[in-house]
């Protein structure tokens, strides 16, 4: 069990990185490409999504 919650805490810290990387890359596209402001709420409602469907981090603090 110890493995799977450190794991688990990786795993989380990893999407927590790639969201943020995500976010900076949107932020300039946007920035830049004003076609790609209309696709950046979905991409940030699938990250969040994805984040929820991992279960970070309220899984990782159990």
């Amino acid at each position: 069990m110890v493995q799977s919650s450190s794991r688990r805490r990786i795993l989380g810290s990893v999407l927590l990185v790639l969201a943020i990387v995500l976010a900076i890359v949107l932020y300039v596209a946007i920035g830049t490409h004003a076609l790609l402001a209309g696709a950046a709420p979905l991409l940030i409602l699938a990250i969040i999504s994805v984040l929820l469907l991992a279960g970070w981090p309220w899984q990782a603090k159990k």
